[in-house]
């Protein structure tokens, strides 16, 4: 079986020499996405923005890798504090 690496432009792990994602046969893994813009910084206005865009990074990952959010079957994450219901 065959290992794809997945890969966006900007590609915000290239620098650490690590995967944005991997995919094997039809299934696609995407490693941890932070809440950062395309320079590579953190993006201002706090956890709800960063956590909007990180799930953006997600979808732009899993696009990259022929998917996308809505055809996702499987999104783990323990950030997400008691009252933070937009994310869940």
């Amino acid at each position: 079986m065959t290992l794809n690496r997945i890969a966006t432009d900007p590609d915000p792990y290239k620098p650490f020499l690590l995967s944005q994602g991997i995919q094997v046969g039809d299934l696609i893994f995407i490693s941890g996405q932070a809440g950062y813009a395309d320079d590579g910084q953190i993006v201002a206005g706090g956890f709800r923005a960063q956590g909007e865009q990180a799930f953006s990074n997600l979808d732009r990952a899993l696009v990259a890798g022929g998917s996308s959010l809505q055809s996702q079957q499987r999104c783990q994450s323990d950030h997400f504090p008691d009252g933070h219901e937009q994310f869940r």
